[in-house]
């Protein structure tokens, strides 16, 4: 719970406001971002991408519900796969379909 207080903290910091501008001004296919990109982002950034994930997931699921454990869980498990060995050039939406 307490990583979930932090994540919340930094997606409500300053730095969040930065990504917020450039978001403004650009558009991201988040079906070609790679778990390498996913993990060199900055924490406000992967903060934001892992919202995008939860709200597609809620979405496709048919459950505008947020659940802040399943929101953990899929987050513990995207990070292991993105960093194991083979795992940085695996595209990130291909992993988070295989969260359902």
């Amino acid at each position: 719970m307490l990583l979930l207080g932090i994540t919340l903290a930094l997606l409500l910091a300053g730095g969040s406001s930065v990504y917020a501008d450039e978001a403004a001004t650009s558009k991201r296919d988040m079906s070609k971002l790679t778990c390498g990109e996913f993990l060199e982002m900055s924490a406000p950034d992967a903060v934001v991408t892992l919202f995008w994930i939860d709200g597609y997931l809620s979405s496709k699921n048919d459950a505008p519900v947020w659940d802040a454990e399943t929101f953990v869980e899929h987050r513990d498990k995207l990070v292991k796969i993105c960093a194991s060995e083979d795992g940085k050039e695996k595209f990130l939406f291909e992993e988070v379909e295989e969260l359902n």
